[in-house]
Order: C-alpha cells, then sequence, then structure tokens
C-alpha cells in the first residue's frame, strides 16, 4: 500500500487509470475541429456561469410569456408575440456570451440557432404555451402563497427593507452626470417598486393591473438595452431580479383580490 507521503508516485502519471476518451471528456479537452469545439466557442463551455445564464433567461422568457398572454387578447398575435420573445431572449443571452469572447461578432452558428429557435417557438407553441404560460403562472402563485401567506409581517418587512437598501446603493453609486447611466438607474428603481405600487396601492383596478404588467415587461427590456450602453452589471441584475419579483407581487396579489389564489390553493396546479 502507498503512503501519503509518497509526493512522487502521487504525482507519477503512470498510475493515471483513465482512458483519454474518458480524459478528454472530463478535464474539457475538446478535439480540434470537432462539433464540441465549435459549439463551445458559438456559445461558450458549460459551466456555473452558463447554468445561471440559462435560469435567469428562463424567467425572463416566463415573464414576457405571461404579460404578453395577459395583456393581447388575441390569440394569433400572441403566438408572434411569443415566438419573438424566445427568439430575443435567447439572442441577448448568446450576445453576452459574445461579449466576453475576443471576437465578439454574432456567427453564422449563432443565427442558424435562432431561426431554429423561432420554428422550434411557433411549431411547439401549444407545449411552450404550458411551460411558461401555465406552469409559469402556477410558479408566480405557489412563490406569492409561499412568501407573503406564510410569512405575513416578515417578507413585507424584508421586502421594504431590502428595497431601500438597494434604492440607497442605486442613488449613491450609479446615478452620475451621464443621462444613460441615470436612466438606467431610474429603471433600476421602477422594477423594485412596481409590485409594491399595485399591491399596497392601485390593488383591484384592472387598468392598473394591466399597466402595471406592461410596465414590468417594459424596465426587462429597457434594462437590458441600456445596458448595452453602460455595461453596468449591478443595475442590470437588479432589474431582472426585482422585475420577476414585482411580477409575482402582481399576480400574486391580483389572484388574492379576484379569488384565483383561493381556487387555486384549493385546488392545485390542476
Amino acid at each position: 500500500m502507498g503512503s501519503f507521503n509518497d509526493m512522487e508516485s502521487f504525482y507519477d502519471s503512470c498510475n493515471e487509470t483513465r482512458t483519454p476518451k474518458q480524459i478528454v471528456w472530463e478535464e474539457g479537452i475538446y478535439k480540434e475541429g470537432s462539433f464540441r469545439q465549435r459549439w463551445a466557442y458559438n456559445f461558450g463551455r458549460n459551466g456555473f456561469y452558463k447554468f445561471g445564464k440559462k435560469i435567469a433567461s428562463f424567467f425572463v422568457l416566463m415573464l414576457l410569456w405571461i404579460v404578453i398572454d395577459e395583456v393581447i387578447p388575441f390569440n394569433a398575435v400572441k403566438m408572434v408575440f411569443h415566438t419573438l420573445a424566445v427568439v430575443a431572449v435567447n439572442i441577448g443571452s448568446v450576445w453576452l456570451f459574445r461579449q466576453t469572447c475576443a471576437d465578439k461578432k454574432i456567427t453564422g452558428l449563432n443565427i442558424i440557432y435562432f431561426v431554429f429557435c423561432g420554428i422550434f417557438a411557433f411549431v411547439f407553441y401549444k407545449y411552450m404555451d404550458f411551460l411558461f404560460g401555465y406552469l409559469g403562472y402556477c410558479l408566480f402563485l405557489s412563490l406569492y402563497y409561499g412568501i407573503y401567506f406564510i410569512n405575513k409581517i416578515i417578507s413585507p418587512i424584508l421586502r421594504l427593507g431590502v428595497s431601500l437598501a438597494v434604492i440607497y446603493n442605486i442613488v449613491r453609486n450609479n446615478i452620475i452626470m451621464d443621462r444613460t447611466e441615470i436612466l438606467s438607474s431610474v429603471v433600476s428603481i421602477i422594477s423594485i417598486i412596481a409590485g409594491v405600487f399595485y399591491k399596497y396601492f392601485t390593488l383591484g383596478v384592472t387598468d392598473m393591473y394591466y399597466v402595471c404588467l406592461i410596465v414590468v415587461m417594459l424596465v426587462v427590456i429597457m434594462g437590458f438595452i441600456l445596458y448595452i450602453r453602460t455595461k453596468n452589471k449591478f443595475l442590470r441584475n437588479v432589474t431582472i431580479l426585482f422585475a420577476i419579483i414585482s411580477l409575482m407581487e402582481i399576480l400574486g396579489s391580483n389572484a388574492v383580490a379576484a379569488g384565483i389564489m383561493e381556487h387555486y390553493i384549493r385546488t392545485g396546479v390542476w
């Protein structure tokens, strides 16, 4: 039996028991000219950063999907805007990755991927509507119930405290003389207060329900467009995170006022 102090034996490559194929996959070594190498160049390697970006894209697409579904009354128009939302979110996700590369241009394979996303969303629209629309709506109701019903005192206080702390940080550290930076800061602050504004000041007003939903969607779009100019990741992340929280509060509080939440709690998702 070897010794823990036998460092020569520890570093001896002769003791490598993995096959060359295992080494290539486990160490993330891509063969020159392989499909994996081309995919990693165009879309990035798999990892925690890419996984986190996909989760963020999933929730942003869910937000856009639900708002479009709630605001637009015509199914054919909904389908068009939902398909555009799928393509737009994927373009944004790939664009963020390309900014980390030496060559920041969108590649031909990226464009093919965007077209495929649009076709896929259109062909499998019914299933995507179930995932991002129905299950997404139920997810936000579940989050609202879990956060605001179980902790009716702690949750609002925590929400207020975190919101004030983030707004203070935005005002103190991110509002500068540049107009684009100021506008980006204002958009971030709107994303923070949109849900609170509807929940405590305009609950039950149908027109304000739709207005607040549209505002949440617009701040996400504006936040990303302004990020392209400012490159301020903090404001971008704040805008996306609190827009999702505000959407949860708008949908959840409206469901409570309309009696939908009671039905949802009683019957569940199905």
